[in-house]
């Protein structure tokens, strides 16, 4: 997938709200739910499974900052030769854009900084070894909210380009994440 695809995809999600004015734009909003990571490894990739979650605090109806973290897994198990199990966490902060019109469905998109850990550990006949690597990383993504009611809301889909430099390899992971979105206070 090109960043000029995300971008369009981006654009798209923007295009297909209004600009009208009956919505509340929560002051803070909570995100939490299942994530899935197409990860870039050494091999040909690896699926991965976890959580994601975030914290976005609203200036305005439009502009908001993100804390987002998440964490995903994968075993392997080459018995009785071999077992693997491997994990990444992220955590990252940037700006998110929305564009909520008076119906349910929000659209946004985020551009966001942070850092990643990725570690492994291996069992094997003849012994054991651990690892860790660290990686400063970027994120480039958006999603789609629909509001449920009140302040419950669902996050139909969040993709996400996040692009890494695990020991020292440039790696392009693909994280999609779904799950339910709680809005508090209100912005005036």
């Amino acid at each position: 997938m090109s960043r000029s695809l995300v971008l369009v995809s981006f654009c798209v999600l923007l295009s297909l709200s209004t600009r009208g004015y009956g919505q509340e734009t929560p002051k803070l909003e909570l995100f939490g739910g299942y994530s899935y990571m197409r990860a870039d490894d050494a091999s040909n990739g690896a699926n991965m499974n976890g959580w994601n979650a975030s914290v976005t605090g609203n200036a305005n109806r439009w502009l908001g900052v993100t804390i987002d973290l998440s964490g995903h897994y994968r075993s392997i198990n080459d018995l009785p030769y071999a077992s693997s199990t491997v994990n990444t966490h992220i955590m990252a902060v940037g700006p998110r854009i929305a564009s909520r019109g008076a119906g349910r469905i929000t659209p946004f998109g985020h551009a966001l900084l942070g850092v990643g850990r990725s570690g492994f550990s291996t069992r094997t006949l003849s012994g054991s070894f651990d690892g860790v690597h660290y990686s400063v990383l970027g994120i480039l993504g958006g999603g789609v909210d629909i509001r449920v009611g009140g302040r419950l809301g669902f996050r139909l889909i969040q993709g996400d380009y996040i692009m890494t430099r695990f020991a020292g390899r440039l790696e392009h992971q693909f994280r999609l994440s779904t799950g339910l979105v709680f809005g508090a206070g209100e912005v005036r």
